[in-house]
């Protein structure tokens, strides 16, 4: 369940009876995914604060970064240990969303990294792929999305764990 979509957090343990994870894209959201679904978040921010990483960290089974350099500026907080997966947002270079702040492929973006801007072998610790390019999109966008994704970034995927299409 995504706290963006639905926070009517007093319905949770009804939700959490048949949804019981949950993505967060802040601290809060981590923080209330824990406490209110009993789980913890997969968590993505556009930009994370070395103050409030540990806490997002301890309410989050995995973590998205949004670019390359953000990894590395977070490296040291980092656990080694397997407690939390992490991932990088790519950017499909594809999009039929309609709402240019919700669009990954609108001019000046900042929603994940392009296939051009990735290394050859990614991170050692990064275990997935975060893509969200679908805002009030149906199966077919993401049909047709996917192929982009696939011609695109399908050379990283024997390196990954996990992808979640958001």
């Amino acid at each position: 369940m995504a706290f963006k979509a639905y926070a009517h957090w007093k319905t949770f343990p009804s939700i959490r009876e048949y949804v019981p994870h949950s993505t967060a894209s802040s601290i809060y959201e981590a923080q209330l995914a824990y406490e209110e679904m009993g789980a913890k978040a997969h968590t993505f921010s556009p930009a994370y604060t070395r103050e409030e990483f540990p806490t997002i960290l301890r309410y989050s089974s995995h973590v998205t970064f949004n670019s390359l350099s953000q990894i590395e500026q977070m490296r040291p907080l980092m656990p080694t240990d397997g407690s939390v997966s992490f991932g990088l947002r790519v950017n499909p270079e594809y999009s039929e969303v309609g709402t240019d702040l919700y669009n990954p492929c609108a001019p000046g973006t900042r929603f994940g990294i392009s296939a051009d801007k990735m290394p050859e072998m990614l991170p050692n610790d990064i275990e997935g792929f975060h893509c969200h390019c679908h805002c009030e999109s149906g199966a077919d966008v993401f049909v047709r999305t996917l192929k982009h994704i696939e011609n695109k970034f399908s050379r990283w995927f024997p390196q990954l764990k996990w992808i979640n299409f958001g």
